[in-house]
């Protein structure tokens, strides 16, 4: 729920107005479901998608519509799996670091095993990994 909020924040900071989300599940065939959807609506220049192996379903489903990434449609990921710099065109992407989110969940469950109720979490800063799926548009 907190990406498609800060989905939703972020596009109205910069004066967007973002598109309606298209719901599936987390693998690539919903990707492809999802870039016809993408196709059929005709507006969309850029897609951030919930994972990366959906992404490559997103791409594969623009390519054989005939679109053209990043140049008709912009396409973001996100996990940064090992493989997204291999995809056609290299994705962009969003990366946590699963390690410190990792270390992060366990020192909160051993302060709540330990009796505290009220702490601070921080949070762990995501990192954009920008590759050639994305490109700017103006006007």
């Amino acid at each position: 729920m907190a990406r498609c909020e800060g989905r939703r924040s972020e596009a109205r900071r910069l004066g967007l107005e973002p598109g309606d989300l298209i719901v599936g599940d987390w693998t690539a065939a919903a990707g492809y479901e999802a870039a016809q959807e993408i196709v059929r609506r005709g507006t969309d220049t850029a897609v951030y998608v919930a994972s990366d192996s959906v992404a490559l379903g997103v791409l594969r489903g623009l390519a054989d519509a005939g679109l053209r990434v990043p140049d008709d449609v912009s396409v973001i990921g996100h996990n940064d799996e090992p493989n997204a710099a291999c995809f056609a065109p290299p994705l962009t992407t969003i990366h946590e670091d699963l390690d410190a989110l990792a270390e992060l969940l366990m020192a909160t469950v051993g302060r709540r095993l330990a009796g505290e109720t009220s702490f601070d979490v921080p949070l762990v800063q995501p990192q954009l990994v920008v590759r050639k799926s994305t490109t700017a548009r103006r006007g």
